[in-house]
């Protein structure tokens, strides 16, 4: 399976918004690799970050830089919740750092460009990986498996 890449990702970031749902549901289009996206905390090993993961952390805008907070209530009653969603927002995808003193540095694409900079939450971060749910899957002989594949059309 060949890997995406963030602008490729970005640049058809419509077509995956109108998708969403099928591909956070299907494991094969869930588990697409994506080229130089992790989080790398030291003492925890390198985690390998997902098409689906990202989708997830960026449609809930849980790794968008400089996105005006949304208290739980507000988004409730916000039918439009995707649609406000934009490029323009900094979407986070590589996070590196070290959990025990709590620097780390964030990768982000924002303004059609790769920026960097400091993370002071990563903790956080890795917290909100973490709480993803993932589609069911089992591995066999190095290839996905699908346990309970659920078709949404």
């Amino acid at each position: 399976m060949n890997a995406l890449t963030i602008s490729s990702i970005i640049k058809n970031l419509h077509i995956y918004q109108s998708q969403y749902l099928e591909i956070i549901a299907t494991s094969e289009w869930y588990f697409t690799p994506v080229e130089d996206a992790y989080i790398n905390l030291w003492p925890l090993k390198k985690q390998q970050l997902f098409l689906g993961d990202l989708l997830q952390l960026w449609f809930s805008r849980k790794w968008c830089l400089n996105v005006p907070e949304i208290h739980f209530f507000e988004a409730v009653h916000q039918q439009d919740y995707l649609a406000r969603f934009s490029k323009q927002d900094g979407l986070l995808f590589k996070i590196t750092g070290n959990l025990l003193t709590g620097e780390g540095r964030a990768d982000a694409w924002q303004d059609q460009q790769l920026i960097s900079e400091s993370h002071a939450s990563i903790f956080r971060t890795l917290c909100e990986y973490k709480a993803l749910k993932r589609p069911e899957v089992s591995v066999q002989h190095g290839l996905f498996k699908t346990e309970k594949l659920q078709h949404i059309r």
